[in-house]
């Protein structure tokens, strides 16, 4: 305005106010996950402090994953957000499965530190294989060129660094926290909610078990259902339609329209 007096420029829309907005979205979507990730832990384990040495893995997890972002020169944008949101359920996997294990060596009467070390040791090789497993899924997006890969390559490389960060997590930081625990805790009486979390898993234990059960004296008719709905969804692909980008409410109406030659672009 100040080179051109004669023309006035006014701002009409500004797209960061969308950009910013969605962003934001995706950060509360990632805390409540966590949120709630943390939530079915404390169900399942039955005890806060378990669910703290689990949960600790979200937290140092992500700010791992932010470190690698910034030294691969990464931005925070949808994609590398969705790909946060998309590690935040496969971070406490790694370690709900160490932890699980070092509990099943502490009732069986042994210290903690022992526990720790012997209950780490047995599935270590199964923590190790079960994110690399997940790893050959996204690592091809990385070598993707064109546009996809441009667009996804992030996603591809974030999850990557999250299933890194929380392996090292479980293998490290789980088995040191859970042979810190007191044994005058672990012997005391567990709380009423415990015993009735408890009881509610075994009675769903019971349930699977029978269910198991029907299902392993009826392997044929498994085998052929399971390959009906292999089937059926390689078939339903085809009536699924195909875009590039999903369609998206930015919350603004934009009318175009043309005017005569000569017609001034400011009346009073």
């Amino acid at each position: 305005n100040n080179e051109m007096p004669n023309i006035k420029l006014k701002l009409r829309f500004d797209t960061a106010d969308y950009i910013e907005s969605s962003i934001s979205n995706v950060e509360k979507g990632i805390f409540y996950g966590s949120l709630l990730a943390i939530l079915v832990l404390l169900v399942f384990l039955r005890s806060v402090r378990a669910t703290l040495i689990a949960g600790i893995a979200i937290p140092i997890a992500v700010i791992g994953t932010f470190v690698l972002m910034y030294l691969g020169k990464f931005t925070l944008n949808m994609i590398s957000f969705g790909g946060v949101a998309i590690g935040i359920g496969l971070l406490v996997d790694n370690s709900i499965v160490i932890l699980e294990n070092i509990q099943r060596h502490i009732e069986q009467g042994e210290k903690p530190m022992d526990a720790a070390v012997k209950g780490s040791d047995e599935v270590s090789t199964a923590i190790i294989a079960s994110p690399m497993t997940t790893l050959c899924i996204f690592l091809p997006v990385i070598f993707i060129t064109g546009f996809a890969g441009i667009f996804f390559g992030q996603l591809a490389y974030v999850v990557s660094f999250a299933l890194i960060c929380s392996l090292g997590v479980a293998l490290t930081l789980v088995p040191v926290f859970s042979s810190m625990r007191s044994e005058k805790r672990l012997s005391k009486e567990p709380p009423p909610i415990s015993r009735k979390l408890e009881q509610m898993l075994l009675k769903m234990e019971s349930v699977y078990s029978a269910f198991l059960a029907r299902a392993l004296d009826s392997r044929k008719k498994v085998y052929l259902i399971s390959v009906g709905l292999l089937a059926l969804s390689i078939f339903s692909t085809s009536f699924v339609g195909k875009e590039l980008m999903p369609e998206s409410d930015e919350g603004e109406v934009r009318i175009d329209g043309e005017l005569p030659i000569g017609t001034p672009l400011e009346t009073s």
